[in-house]
């Protein structure tokens, strides 16, 4: 059976880079009745454009405004769709493919972000960008291999195979295989089971396989794999609110993370500060010895000594005092540096500045 799965796979890959790139219009509706937990702009940036670059990243499509030029030549429309359902805290992006002659497929994402902070947000809208463009670009793998010449396949074979390639960590093939057994009609015991699987069994397995490799990982890549588990079991609350048992265990379970990564970022973000004093002496000893800020030019001259490490984020400036805000890209940590000839401060920044022209 696992050879069988792999020659479909491989079959599947085979069809997915044989035909040229779907050229498909992209659209985008945001419904957030009374609620922004981010701007319309970050939400966009966040969560549609990631979806698009995970989109062409694959090879599968090319995407066209919502207004291409005339006379051009499309196979069809993306549809991408944001939710915030405000009462819940949850967000949902949906991502709906129409092809011309083809059946739609479409995929979706939702997360509970109750209690994050900005960041935290940001990072949650990239993350359903990421899924549900994972999720749709399976789906569509999937159906291509179904369409080919192969013998029909009982609804027991297809939950087996499903629940091989999860084992093997192949969780989006997974889940493609568990939403087509969940969709047939009629509705059967394994209907019910593959649902079950997309809702709680599929994410928590992910999840709990995530965890046991952290203590091998470095801290930047530590500190990713904990978010994700996090993203994970915000989904499952997402997608379980009607199951109190599960909520109550999920819940658990991540505040067992967010405790584990709020040590981890105070870690993380002291080596940042750590990193960065070297930065705030430089500056220091500029206006000890001419009394003047170091002028634009003069601190990237300043951040570039660290090679690519710092990004400049804001910068603003008299002669004699100065506040900016860089990236750290090592760690991903905002820090703000400012002072005057008096002493100059190095502090980390809780939430991401509005970026001004530098």
């Amino acid at each position: 059976m696992r050879l069988f799965v792999g020659l479909l796979l491989a079959l599947s890959c085979t069809l997915c880079f044989a035909r040229q790139p779907y050229t498909v219009i992209n659209q985008v509706t945001i419904h957030t009745g009374d609620w922004y937990p981010l701007s319309t702009r970050d939400m966009k940036a966040a969560a549609v454009d990631t979806a698009l670059s995970e989109f062409t990243g694959t090879g599968q499509f090319r995407i066209l405004p919502a207004t291409p030029p005339a006379a051009t030549p499309t196979d069809g429309r993306l549809d991408l769709a944001i939710s915030l359902i405000g009462p819940a805290e949850v967000l949902k992006l949906t991502a709906a493919l129409h092809l011309q002659d083809q059946p739609s497929y479409v995929a979706s994402v939702s997360l509970d972000i109750h209690g994050m902070d900005y960041q935290g947000i940001y990072n949650a809208f990239e993350f359903v960008g990421r899924e549900t463009a994972k999720r749709l670009n399976a789906k569509l793998q999937f159906a291509q291999v179904a369409q080919a010449p192969a013998p029909d396949r009982e609804a027991s074979d297809l939950f087996n195979q499903a629940q091989t390639l999860k084992r093997e960590g192949r969780y989006h093939e997974a889940r493609a295989h568990f939403e087509a057994l969940a969709e047939r009609t009629p509705a059967t015991q394994w209907s019910a089971l593959a649902a079950d699987e997309l809702r709680y069994g599929l994410p928590l397995y992910e999840a709990d396989n995530i965890l046991p490799d952290h203590a091998l990982q470095a801290s930047d890549r530590l500190l990713e794999q904990m978010t994700s588990v996090s993203h994970l079991y915000r989904q499952i609350l997402a997608d379980n609110g009607d199951q109190p048992q599960r909520v109550v265990d999920i819940n658990q379970r991540l505040d067992q993370v967010a405790l584990s990564l709020k040590h981890l970022r105070n870690a993380i973000t002291a080596n940042a500060l750590s990193r960065a004093t070297t930065l705030r002496i430089l500056v220091l000893e500029q206006l000890m010895q001419t009394g003047q800020w170091p002028a634009e030019k003069h601190m990237r001259q300043l951040l570039q000594q660290h090679g690519d490490e710092y990004e400049l984020v804001r910068y603003e400036h008299s002669a004699t005092e100065g506040d900016l805000v860089i990236r750290d890209q090592r760690y991903d940590v905002m820090l703000q540096l400012s002072g005057d000839e008096r002493g100059v401060t190095l502090q980390p920044l809780t939430r991401q500045p509005a970026a001004k022209p530098i």
